[in-house]
């Protein structure tokens, strides 16, 4: 508790967090804010990194997935270390694991925000989720 505290206090006003979501997302508001995912007929593959830090991706795909009814093929890929940021295989992988300091981004004063994950992991899932796209691309297209 102690620790939420102190983040809350670095982080951005305005700025939620992963576990600050899940509780909105139940919200009457929320649900009617939901895309009509069932009116979706084409395959799907969905990847998430499960520590990410700013928003529960790994959830959120999750629900998507059981809400893609009328798709053909639904997939989903959750990696366990990856944070907010699956980028390319053999670059960089910026902004992962860290606590970024913002200032003045949109409009939002200054703070740390925390996008989850490590680097060796995000490293690893952009390669591997970069293979299952092509192969689901290849399977489905």
């Amino acid at each position: 508790a102690e620790a939420e505290r102190a983040d809350a206090l670095l982080r951005p006003p305005g700025w939620r967090v992963a576990h600050e979501y899940l509780a909105l997302w139940d919200s009457p508001q929320a649900r009617a804010a939901e895309l009509p995912a069932a009116a979706v007929r084409a395959p799907a593959l969905l990847v998430s990194g499960a520590a990410d830090g700013l928003w529960p991706s790994a959830v959120g795909a999750a629900r998507l997935a059981e809400r893609l009814t009328s798709s053909p093929s639904v997939r989903h890929v959750s990696f366990p270390d990856v944070g907010h940021t699956i980028g390319v295989p053999h670059e960089a992988q910026p902004f992962v694991g860290v606590r970024i300091w913002r200032d003045g981004y949109f409009g939002v004063e200054r703070g740390f925000i925390d996008v989850g994950g490590r680097p060796e992991a995000a490293g690893r899932a952009a390669r591997e989720s970069f293979s299952l796209a092509c192969t689901f691309l290849q399977e489905h297209g």
